[in-house]
């Protein structure tokens, strides 16, 4: 009995780690496929490995470019928020925000599903900026080579509901690997 139970937890567990590595593989192969400008924030952390802390423009978004923005007293960590995002030249940038997902966003923009950062509930008539996390702010990335120099974009797949997944890291519009290898020659 012992036996059964141990074999199935194991099992179960097991084809949790599987399905969630092929939700998110799926998205990076199907979700529609953008680049945003993004910058570093923090190039390494020695206890965790090597990683790019990456910062985006719609990681603050400003207060009146929020629609429908909560009552006082309802502004909460972790909120979902959507923000619509509209293409610039290749590049995309936000342009407004909501806590529902918008019915209908013109053609070519793009609705991306974020949390609310830690908040500092604002005040009527501030024009204060808003802290939204998406979850593709960090890029690991091999040893020693987490320090970029450059302009960087991010390739990010969207899927239908808006979940975000970091494809890939660009340096001047070299795949990130492949600027680091030329670098350090």
């Amino acid at each position: 009995m012992k036996a059964r139970f141990l074999v199935a937890l194991v099992a179960l567990q097991s084809i949790w780690v599987l399905a969630t590595a092929v939700r998110q593989e799926a998205l990076r192969w199907t979700g529609r496929i953008i680049r945003v400008e993004t910058r570093t924030v923090d190039p390494r952390d020695l206890l965790r490995g090597d990683y790019v802390t990456l910062g985006y423009d719609m990681n603050s978004m400003p207060l009146d470019k929020i629609e429908r923005p909560p009552a006082p007293g309802q502004w909460k960590a972790g909120t979902p928020v959507f923000v619509e995002l509209e293409p610039d030249g290749s590049l995309y940038r936000p342009v407004r925000g909501c806590l529902q997902a918008p019915m209908s966003v013109p053609e070519g923009h793009v609705v991306i599903a974020g949390r609310l950062g830690t908040v500092i509930e604002p005040t009527p008539g501030s024009s204060g900026n808003i802290p939204i996390l998406y979850g593709i702010e960090r890029f690991h990335v091999r040893e020693g080579t987490g320090n970029p120099h450059g302009s960087l974009t991010a390739e990010i797949a969207v899927g239908r509901t808006g979940v975000p997944s970091l494809r890939e890291l660009y340096i001047d519009n070299v795949p990130y690997a492949e600027a680091m290898r030329s670098a350090a020659r």
